[in-house]
């Protein structure tokens, strides 16, 4: 049995929720919150809970800040943040306040239990209409960050790569060992790397070997 708490400052909302969840043998609403606080206050009252499923926007305090709380203070219990914002940067904030999962609203009733249930499972789970936008947030950053970068620094890139020195570098490419030193210090700085093996795991994150 899955154990669930929804926190929404609007009845309507919640009410919904328990009707959808009802249908599921393996759902257990257990309890209901109306504001961050309330929210908390529960959870300090009851320790059986699995999954909490929280709005964003939330009077007082928002979502996130719930989510924050849930991951310091109650770490076993998974958090579902479930919002009428499907953009990618809402997504971010989301997973970097420590979410397990984020749906819109406008997802339909199956993707909301398949979300429950996978995020319970300890899974990240994405509504399909947030995960488009955020493969178009990632794309465009790679885009971004591969037309920063000059055509002989791509060229260096590749050989830094593959783990050759400046030594090499430079008589491969038939240039001075300090040039290759100026765009290997360049290409640290554009892809914010501390190091040269920063440097290789930014690469390969923005696909640029």
């Amino acid at each position: 049995m899955i154990k669930i708490l929804l926190v929404d400052d609007h009845q309507i909302v919640r009410t919904g929720l328990k009707l959808l969840l009802k249908t599921e043998a393996e759902f257990n609403v257990v309890g209901e919150a109306n504001s961050v606080k309330n929210a908390v206050l529960f959870l300090n009252e009851n320790k059986n809970v699995d999954v909490v499923i929280t709005d964003i926007n939330m009077p007082e305090e928002s979502g996130l800040s719930l989510v924050k709380q849930i991951n310091k203070s109650f770490p076993k219990v998974k958090t579902l943040v479930l919002s009428m914002h499907f953009q990618a940067l809402y997504a971010k904030e989301a997973m970097d306040s420590g979410a397990t999962g984020y749906v819109s609203k406008d997802a339909n009733e199956d993707e909301i239990i398949e979300a429950i249930k996978s995020v319970n499972k300890g899974n990240i789970y994405f509504s399909k209409g947030v995960a488009a936008e955020l493969a178009k947030d990632v794309f465009k950053q790679k885009n971004e960050t591969s037309q920063l970068l000059s055509l002989r620094e791509k060229e260096i890139l590749k050989h830094i790569i593959k783990g050759e020195s400046n030594k090499m570098i430079a008589i491969t490419l038939e240039i001075s060992e300090s040039t290759v030193n100026t765009h290997r210090y360049n290409l640290m700085k554009k892809l914010n790397a501390k190091n040269s093996a920063d440097l290789v795991r930014m690469a390969m994150e923005n696909e640029l070997n």
